[in-house]
């Protein structure tokens, strides 16, 4: 096969074992990440709030095909160069805040428990509101409203006609029949 010490080595590295479990766990840790590239550029193009949702479910899908613990030093390394390209790329308070406000995506993160990324929404939409709106009594109104919305009550957030349709409005669709 091999002529020349050269090619000896090459023939080495791709028969070994190590080469094709280095192989794998870059699929592993792409495949994910391919999806959201897929949805980003395709012909129906989502809006950010969509992409940040799929690179979080993007991001639990590469830690659950890590699983055994002489990998975790691998996935921590992953796991921090996807973080330290999103926030410096795309980490902006308006895709939170519109992620939070688009109840059939946020409403699926708060049922999943996730009360760290739930606060870091909230955070990101009272960043946006104080930017937004001078006045600090229609900022605390506002707020009040927006607690009635993450705890799905008040006579507008309660309505079973809301709640019915939390998981298939989009919030898109509503500010078109306004």
């Amino acid at each position: 096969m091999a002529k020349t010490e050269a090619e000896k080595g090459v023939c080495d590295i791709i028969l070994s074992k190590v080469f094709w479990t280095s192989v794998e766990d870059c699929l592993r840790a792409s495949a994910p990440l391919l999806i959201v590239l897929r949805a980003a550029d395709g012909d129906e193009r989502p809006a950010m709030t969509e992409v940040a949702a799929l690179m979080n479910v993007a991001k639990e899908k590469i830690k659950l095909s890590f699983p055994t613990q002489n990998k975790q030093a691998l996935l921590k390394k992953i796991l921090d160069i996807i973080e330290r390209r999103w926030v410096s790329q795309m980490d902006h308070p308006l895709y939170g805040a519109s992620l939070y406000l688009n109840p059939g995506k946020f409403f699926a993160i708060q049922r999943k428990g996730d009360d760290r990324y739930v606060a870091e929404l909230r955070s990101c939409f009272n960043d946006v509101l104080a930017r937004m709106e001078p006045d600090e009594a229609i900022r605390a109104k506002i707020d009040e409203f927006a607690m009635h919305y993450e705890d799905q009550r008040g006579t507008i957030f309660s309505n079973s006609l809301a709640l019915a349709n939390i998981d298939t409005k989009s919030p898109r669709k509503c500010a078109l029949t306004l």
